[in-house]
């Protein structure tokens, strides 16, 4: 199904594809300075103008390759209050988590945004507000019910176990002088969930 522009012409759904796939890739192999609206469009085999009559700014564009990134690295998740405790943990602790972060194009994506923190804070911030705030408040909203539910320990600052959730798995990434293999990585992610007093997920066949 094709989205209409602005001017009323339809827009190619292969070709948004194409741009927000280019634009990840060339942050990912050159971070936001290598990465330029003509470089995207040569990528995309596509125009400029094609490009500019979806995002006014390369910032703009960056940050929905990167969501539009997020979002297929999490298809196994419902952004709703479906979701539970023991169901972010099965998905967490699960093979296919383990196999997206220890993929060589994760790990320099996370080392290209990390740069961005000192050398445009700027861009940093706007994708810390469009993506990572929305997402630690969902998890907070999921960890404070699995409280009430007694699930999870009531002392437990939700907002400090995201912080230790997501920095040791960073430190896993880019703080080791080997890459994790990602059935590593997921015993890993099973430890560092036991020690941090969440429940322990009982699966089979992984």
């Amino acid at each position: 199904m094709n989205t209409p522009a602005s001017g009323g012409r339809p827009r190619s759904r292969d070709v948004d594809n194409a741009i927000l796939q280019a634009a990840l890739e060339l942050f990912i192999e050159a971070g936001y300075d290598g990465t330029s609206i003509e470089a995207v469009a040569d990528r995309a085999k596509t125009t400029r103008p094609a490009v500019y009559r979806r995002y006014a700014s390369k910032d703009e564009l960056l940050l929905a390759a990167l969501e539009h990134h997020q979002k297929a690295t999490e298809t196994g998740l419902a952004h709703d209050e479906q979701q539970t405790l023991m169901s972010l943990l099965e998905f967490w602790t699960g093979p296919e988590v383990a196999r997206n972060l220890t993929e060589e194009r994760h790990w320099k994506l996370m080392a290209h945004l990390i740069g961005a923190v000192p050398q445009r804070p700027e861009f940093f911030e706007q994708y810390r507000r469009a993506t990572m705030e929305p997402r630690r408040e969902w998890n907070n909203d999921v960890l404070r019910k699995a409280q009430d539910e007694g699930l999870l320990d009531k002392k437990i600052d939700p907002d400090i176990l995201q912080d230790m959730f997501n920095g040791a798995i960073l430190m896993q990434l880019l703080g080791t002088s080997q890459q994790p293999t990602a059935q590593e990585m997921q015993a890993y992610i099973k430890r560092l969930a036991v020690q941090l007093g969440l429940p322990e997920i009982q699966r089979t066949g992984s």
